[in-house]
Formats: structure tokens, sequence, C-alpha cells
């Protein structure tokens, strides 16, 4: 990470032959859509060796911290002094790095992986704690809104299914759920207590802002960042892949957990992204021991248990745990 912020903090940002990349605000849809074009953009910036800057206006600028020293405005005043029109680039949508399968050539040995984790949480590091040290609890994402056009509905038993068997030395333990349909996946839950006899989940649901979409853009700053911050505490955190919010807030818990020196674990109770083709597997040769995987078949089934219950086949998704 350090690297990271060596090219976005240089010494200076009027040093000759400086170049930047201005990547543009993103309204058009949610808080983990935002961070996966941004990170597309970073990319760019280091395989051209620019500088990324926000446009004038950021989105959630509020909580997130700086990602440079350096500013658009220094960016004009570079290509204005240097009448040179290549030292600005825009980063727009549809940039080729979108697709998460380009990596800075400088982090390539690291894999995937790496990338998919650090680059979120440099984009995504809060300004401050928004929450503190809750003592021993687990966090547990459950993504659902508008989500479901685009991947299939995990019931809540599989989440808590997993997380007991990632917990088999604990006879009582804390459940921060984070959500965007809170009431609804907390009724779910407590529906399924009666399955889950060895551990004691306590559920603490975040309100969501009154009458919005709880990760939309017009979401409030702190409602996001209370929420990321829930999901950094717990211990072990689980998620779906399929939700790009989820993905942030893990990102957030390991890179904090590797700054640390913590021990940590992560339960994906589906670890494919959009149930698309891309797949996060074991890899012991990986820093973090897992891996991103692209190309494998597209499985567009509603039926997530279906899914879960497949011994074999392309479309066979059982959950995975790892821990550092």
């Amino acid at each position: 990470m350090q690297t990271l912020r060596r090219h976005q903090f240089p010494p200076s940002c009027h040093a000759p032959g400086q170049r930047f990349l201005v990547a543009d605000d993103y309204t058009r849809a949610g808080f983990g859509s935002a961070m996966w074009f941004w990170r597309g953009c970073l990319v760019l910036a280091l395989n051209e060796n620019r500088v990324m800057v926000a446009s004038e206006k950021r989105t959630r600028a509020a909580f997130m911290e700086h990602w440079s020293s350096c500013t658009k405005c220094d960016a004009e005043r570079a290509a204005e002094s240097s009448q040179d029109p290549l030292v600005i680039k825009r980063c727009e949508w549809g940039t080729p790095a979108w697709t998460g399968q380009t990596l800075p050539e400088v982090f390539k040995h690291l894999g995937h992986f790496w990338w998919f984790v650090h680059g979120f949480a440099f984009l995504a590091q809060p300004r401050a704690t928004f929450v503190k040290d809750l003592g021993e609890v687990a966090s547990l994402h459950v993504r659902r809104g508008d989500k479901v056009r685009e991947a299939a509905i995990i019931p809540v038993r599989f989440y808590l299914a997993d997380l007991e068997a990632a917990l088999p030395n604990f006879t009582t333990r804390t459940v921060l759920l984070v959500s965007d349909e809170p009431e609804n996946v907390k009724a779910e839950a407590e529906q399924s207590f009666v399955s889950n006899r060895n551990v004691t989940f306590d559920i603490n649901i975040t309100k969501a802002p009154e009458g919005r979409s709880r990760y939309w853009s017009e979401t409030d700053d702190h409602d996001i960042a209370h929420d990321l911050g829930l999901l950094q505490v717990g211990e072990p955190i689980a998620l779906s892949l399929t939700t790009n919010f989820g993905q942030v807030g893990m990102s957030l818990k390991i890179a904090a957990d590797l700054r640390s020196r913590r021990p940590g674990t992560v339960v994906l109770t589906n670890p494919t992204i959009f149930s698309s083709n891309y797949r996060l597997v074991r890899n012991a040769s990986t820093p973090l021991g897992v891996e991103l995987t692209f190309g494998n078949p597209e499985c567009h089934n509603d039926d997530y248990a279906s899914m879960r219950a497949s011994e074999e086949g392309p479309c066979c998704n059982k959950p995975l745990t790892f821990a550092w």
C-alpha cells in the first residue's frame, strides 16, 4: 500500500512532466458500483504513470479520505503551463479497466484478489472511525433491494449456517446485521434461529434512511460509513460476493487486519461475483490463499439452494471460508 500512496501523494504536484488522470463523479448507480468504476480509473492511472484526482465534485467525499495530495486545479495548472494537452486525461464511464480483469503492472505479481482488496480499501478508506470497538462480534451483510435483478436471493439461513460452521468454539455470539432491507432480513433471520442451536445470534440493525434505498447515490454519507464500519469490526465477516457494497466492506476489514497484523476470517456464502464468470477459489500461492478466476461458465440460476446443493458441474456454488 505504501507504493500506492507514494504514487498518489507525490512530493510535488507541479513537478515537470507530472501527468494526471481526472476521474469523473459517478452517480448512475450505488456506492459499490462507484467503487468499481473508480478502482478501474486507478488502474489506468497507475499503468500510465498518472496521479488520479477527483473531478470538482465527488459523491460521498464527506466520509472518505482524499485520494491524492493533488487536485484537479493542480492538473489544470500543469496543463496550462506546459501547453501539453496530454498532461490531463479523463476517466469516464466505459474505461476498459472497469471489468476488474486489468491489473496495475506494479502489483501484478500479487494477483487479482490482492488488488481487488487493496484497491477498494484505498479508495473507500473513511476519514474517521464511525464504529468503535464493539468487542467480540461477527458481522453479516445481506444485500437485497435492486440486487435481486442481478443475482439469486440467498436465504438468511444459509449465511447463519455458514457462520455457525466458522464459529465452533463460541456458545454466544453477537452478529451485527447490515442490510438495505433490515426489517425484512431481521424477520427472516429470527425465523432461522431454531436451526442454529449451537450459537446464539443477537441481531443488531442499523437504521436505514427514511424512504430511501440504503446504498443509492443520494444515501447519507454517515449511513454508508457506519455500515462499512460495522462490517470492518466483525470477526468473522459473512457475506456474498454478489454484492459490491459487501465487497468493499470486506476489503476494508482485510486491509485493516493486515495493517494491524490481526488474524481474520471471511465467510463467503456465495464466492461468485454477480453470479457471473468471476469466482474466488483457493490458491495457496497467493498472499491471502485465495484468488479470483475468470472465464467460468455464467450461472443465472434464480434458485440459490439448487446451486448450493449441486455437487459438481459449472453451477456448483459452495461456500468458501478463508483466513489470514
